[in-house]
């Protein structure tokens, strides 16, 4: 099944080659929402997998990755699930940006659904990504990651610090937070952080 998607993103990523910004954004956006359907699945199982899929809009491209989400809640065979996504995305024709969001919705959840770890879902993600884009979300990951690692910041904290750094347009990333009880670590935190701004 995979090779199918494979060779209809490659098909449609030659359409789009003057979109790849758009394309970054639907990358990192989905990126975001494989993580936490990841971490909700490994703690609330399929009945939270329902409870999320629930909260994703149905006026937006989510419509289709709340979809899937709800067939994988529902304990769908694989090859069934396979077969469904494959068959919608063939009914509705899509081509270009649309079925390429759509081919990647659909391949993160095959690989939800065969629970893979989040990093790895996430490794396959950003090879669709431009260079640039790439470089500067594994820039930051690593240092989101040290972060934690260091158990510096909350969960919420650490999700407040990867929007600022995502939703900042003009490329000058100010990280904006408050830490405490980090004593002398946070001078580390700073080190840290400053990596991700000298670019």
């Amino acid at each position: 099944m995979e090779k199918i998607i494979y060779e209809e993103l490659r098909k449609n990523l030659s359409l789009v080659a003057d979109k790849q910004k758009i394309l970054d954004d639907v990358i990192l956006k989905l990126i975001r929402s494989v993580a936490k359907t990841n971490k909700i699945v490994r703690k609330e199982g399929l009945l939270g997998l329902d409870i999320y899929a629930s909260e994703l809009s149905d006026d937006t491209f989510e419509r289709y990755l709340k979809m899937m989400l709800y067939i994988i809640a529902d304990g769908t065979d694989a090859d069934v699930f396979s077969e469904i996504c494959l068959l919608r995305y063939y009914r509705n024709n899509f081509s270009g940006l649309e079925a390429i969001q759509y081919l990647l919705y659909f391949l993160a959840a095959l690989l939800i659904q065969k629970s893979t770890k989040t990093q790895l879902i996430e490794q396959v993600l950003i090879q669709f990504l431009s260079e640039k884009e790439m470089i500067k979300y594994l820039r930051k990951m690593d240092c989101l990651r040290e972060i934690d690692e260091n158990q510096l910041l909350s969960e919420a904290e650490l999700e407040t610090i990867f929007s600022k750094i995502e939703n900042n347009k003009d490329g000058k990333e100010e990280l904006i937070f408050n830490v405490v009880d980090a004593n002398e670590s946070l001078d580390n935190l700073e080190d840290t952080l400053n990596k991700i701004v000298e670019e």
